[in-house]
């Protein structure tokens, strides 16, 4: 192996070895990432100018209170001699103008790196910091980055600054790029990785609870209640159906304070009918709409962080729907220049069911005098009769116009038996003149187990019978069917 060769050899050996140590060694800051609430960011302009030295402000506390933060500190995997070089390079933001950043070994007795060049920004803050070793520093030695030439103390770590713009692209980072001997020659261990020194989280967001109920058909009247589930569920009473609507205030550093300045608005949509009211503690103004009610409140009076109550009672009187319900929050920050921020978007709040067999039977008819008409089956395979109650809208073919009738009786379906129902019986127990043409919209409420029940529905005229559609309330969007 000739000499050459031989150095060639050993000049990749410590390449590739070098390649392998990338990184090792470090930058870190000694707390987390100063984060700043992306909301209360929308409202500032210009420059966010954080103090890492004094500048944290205790969560929760109004007006905020601050108190010593975090130090930059650089610990080097190799040792640093007299007049070697670090480079450290700030990326979305920069630090604040001070010819006398310095490098102090870990418990602050010297002074081993000075500011030797920076690259400043348009607004004259460094986005690239040169700093000359003055001193001999072993390997993994702690070193803190201070302004002023000041030993590591409160108050004394980098002022970072960045504007609102970069915040929102992306997290401030530093890192050492460049590293030099004393002769000028890169050196690879001494760099590192880029660490985040600044950035952006969501402060605000939401969940909701939402309330399972069952409307229960031996109520009275049927359908006109809740089975009741006991205190503390979301089925407190036959009359109440609880959600719960909570808002996540994250830990940030920098963020809003919610007050009684905050106002928020939740809007509940779905079905009116048979609904008495709709509450939130504490004096929330509700206003109805159509097919949707809303809530406005304050996080002083109704504080949605750690959650709240929204009830929806019905009247109990009136048929309660099987259907489910949805919110919306929006949150209305007093901080200027702070926009709404959208916290649940349709989120399912409320699910209504009810313990026993519905279906749809969307036409029916009824010709009398003719082989024109409709036939209703209903099976029951259970072991208990099965009481049989009937939603219709009603149109009257003869004379024009629709009419209709809830929880209408039509008697019961003994255990393991079928009953049948055809246009003449429909109209007699819908109390109507057998002698007019009718066309039926049913809705069949069957007191019995959902898969336990089934219904057949038919026309026949003189020349044989064809099915008609009946559409099952099984909530199962893979059921072809169900109704939604």
């Amino acid at each position: 192996m000739t000499k050459k060769f031989f150095s060639a050899l050993l000049i990749a050996v410590f390449m590739v070895a070098m390649a392998g140590a990338a990184w090792a060694s470090s930058l870190s800051m000694t707390a987390a990432t100063y984060t700043i609430g992306s909301e209360w960011l929308q409202g500032q302009a210009g420059a966010i100018n954080v103090d890492l030295g004094d500048a944290c402000p205790t969560p929760g506390t109004l007006p905020p209170a601050y108190v010593d933060y975090a130090d930059i500190t650089y610990t080097p995997s190799i040792d640093m001699g007299i007049n070697n070089v670090l480079v450290v390079k700030v990326t979305n933001g920069a630090l604040a103008p001070n010819t006398s950043y310095a490098l102090w070994d870990g418990v602050g007795t010297a002074k081993v790196a000075d500011l030797v060049d920076f690259i400043a920004d348009g607004s004259g803050n460094y986005t690239t910091l040169k700093f000359k070793f003055t001193a001999t520093v072993l390997v993994n030695t702690v070193l803190t980055f201070t302004e002023d030439g000041l030993v590591p103390a409160a108050g004394n770590a980098p002022e970072l600054v960045s504007s609102t713009t970069q915040l929102m692209t992306g997290a401030m980072t530093l890192q050492v790029t460049e590293a030099y001997d004393d002769t000028s020659l890169p050196l690879q261990a001494p760099l590192t990785g880029a660490v985040q020194v600044m950035r952006t989280a969501a402060q605000l967001s939401a969940s909701v609870t939402s309330a399972s109920s069952v409307i229960d058909v031996e109520s009275s009247p049927s359908r006109s209640k809740f089975v009741s589930e006991g205190v503390g569920s979301d089925t407190p009473s036959t009359t109440s159906s609880r959600a719960t609507v909570r808002v996540f205030n994250a830990t940030v550093n920098q963020g809003l304070v919610l007050d009684v300045n905050d106002t928020y608005t939740i809007t509940v949509n779905g079905n009116q009918t048979a609904i008495s009211n709709i509450y939130l503690p504490a004096g929330a103004t509700v206003t109805e709409g159509a097919n949707s009610w809303t809530i406005q409140s304050n996080f002083g009076a109704n504080n949605l962080i750690g959650g709240r109550y929204l009830t929806i009672s019905v009247d109990g009187t009136n048929i309660v729907d099987t259907t489910t319900y949805t919110i919306n929050l929006v949150i209305n920050p007093d901080e200027s220049g702070v926009a709404d921020k959208t916290a649940l978007n349709g989120a399912m709040a409320y699910t209504w069911t009810v313990n026993a067999m519905q279906a749809k039977v969307p036409y029916l008819y009824h010709v009398p005098g003719s082989t024109w008409d409709s036939v209703l089956k209903v099976v029951n395979e259970g072991a208990a009769s099965a009481d049989i109650n009937v939603d219709a809208i009603i149109q009257n073919v003869t004379d024009g116009g629709f009419t209709s009738q809830s929880n209408v009786s039509f008697g019961s379906v003994a255990a393991g038996q079928t009953i049948t129902f055809d246009g003449a019986s429909m109209a007699s127990n819908f109390n109507l003149d057998d002698s007019k043409v009718y066309h039926f919209a049913l809705t069949v409420t069957v007191v019995g187990p959902q898969n336990g029940v089934h219904l057949v529905a038919q026309h026949k005229s003189n020349t044989g019978r064809a099915d008609a559609p009946v559409l099952y309330n099984t909530r199962n969007s893979n059921d072809k069917r169900t109704w939604q």
